[in-house]
């Protein structure tokens, strides 16, 4: 046992010194991958972070071979706080999360979507991959944008698939797709006289995030079950929008002309700024500035808010003078942030990006959770990360039942 131990901890001291043939690696991270409360134990805290750099610059992506060594590292780590409940923690801020013992260094995988492989570039070849076949039950994350838009006209044009560039044209303004699929308006000659359409952008659940571009050069990023609905061109004194769902805004600046964005009782009025509006009609009003200012008002009450203050909306508005601003613009960049969030919360935002229902076996209110996972992730492996948080789950159907651990 002590030869096996002393055999990896030389190939794994020879990895971190970049002394390390292509062949030593695989051997490595098999064994790593096989045995992760055993490889826990070779590591001390100078070599968890080194090897944790390591591992940050020497990845690239194929699904089959992380996916075998992410459930694997997970198996161990389930088995290791088995034999010892002592050394779990169950709730765990993601710096720390990759950081504080290396029994958590499945995080590794798990941050980086379990699409990695570690790449060896001396010998110019590449590890061979295994097969692994996705669980039948299992929910793959969204692989394109499913999003459309509703012509005032009532026709509906799916953006998914549509190559040309010229879409539509509407009371003189043109509707482009991009290169990177953003949707374009393109504003044209027109009377002021003339009515004004309005079109809405649909993105369902368990849809990529789309982008826009107003007429005005102003742009939107829509989460998934979110919609937005304007004018096809601005005209008069104000350029109104209106949302339900998620939105991230970033106004072209126009003094004479303020932007504005509404959702029910709730209007955002700009002049050139970026912010995010959280507006699901089964969570509270969030509206988070992040450059310049915007003022937000409801019945009976408005508040000016500057940069990194964030204003809950309901009967009141509530100011927070320090929002955490990674957590809110995590899903425009791809990522699910959760800090100090219930299991509720949490499932909600999971539902809505595969598209799925969750039943609850157990009332978890209790529970908090905080950590960061991408959003290419399987819903089983954001379900694991869970899971080693005293939560079970199963899926079936596209369906989600949820359990605390007895």
């Amino acid at each position: 046992m002590n030869n096996e131990r002393n055999q990896y901890r030389a190939l794994l001291e020879r990895y971190l010194n970049e002394d390390i043939s292509q062949e030593e690696a695989e051997e490595l991270f098999e064994y790593l991958a096989k045995h992760p409360e055993k490889a826990a134990a070779m590591l001390g805290p100078e070599d968890r972070l080194r090897f944790e750099e390591k591992m940050s610059m020497d990845i690239l992506p194929d699904k089959a071979v992380s996916d075998r060594m992410h459930r694997r590292l997970l198996q161990g780590i389930k088995a290791r706080e088995k034999d010892n409940p002592a050394d779990h923690t169950p709730v765990i801020p993601v710096k720390r999360f990759v950081k504080t013992t290396w029994k958590w260094a499945a995080a590794i995988v798990l941050l980086t979507a379990g699409t990695y492989y570690v790449r060896m570039e001396r010998s110019g070849k590449h590890p061979a991959t295994v097969s692994v076949a996705a669980e039948p039950a299992d929910v793959e994350p969204p692989q394109s944008n499913q999003a459309f838009i509703t012509l005032s006209t009532g026709q509906k044009i799916e953006l998914n698939g549509i190559t040309e560039n010229n879409l539509t044209e509407q009371d003189g303004t043109k509707i482009l797709k991009g290169e990177n699929g953003e949707l374009i308006y393109q504003a044209g000659s027109s009377s002021a006289k003339d009515p004004i359409a309005y079109n809405t952008l649909w993105n369902p659940r368990g849809s990529r995030v789309v982008q826009m571009k107003f007429s005005d050069g102003s742009r939107v990023w829509l989460n998934a079950g979110s919609s937005v609905t304007y004018p096809v061109r601005f005209s008069g004194n104000k350029r109104r929008v209106s949302l339900e769902g998620e939105a991230y805004f970033e106004v072209a600046h126009n003094s004479a002309m303020p932007f504005m964005v509404n959702n029910g009782a709730t209007d955002i009025t700009v002049l050139g700024t970026r912010f995010n509006v959280k507006a699901y009609e089964d969570e509270e009003t969030r509206i988070t500035l992040l450059e310049g200012s915007v003022k937000v008002d409801i019945p009976g009450a408005e508040r000016l808010l500057t940069p990194g203050q964030q204003v809950m909306a309901g009967t009141s508005l509530e100011i927070a003078d320090h929002a955490d601003l990674e957590e809110v613009m995590a899903w425009k960049n791809g990522l699910f942030r959760f800090e100090n969030a219930d299991i509720y919360a949490i499932m909600r935002t999971v539902a809505r990006w595969y598209d799925i229902k969750v039943v609850y076996e157990d009332d978890i209110s209790a529970d908090r959770f905080q950590g960061t996972i991408s959003m290419d992730t399987r819903l089983s492996e954001l379900l694991e990360v869970l899971e080693l948080n005293k939560v079970e789950y199963s899926i079936e159907n596209r369906t989600v039942k949820i359990k605390a651990i007895k």
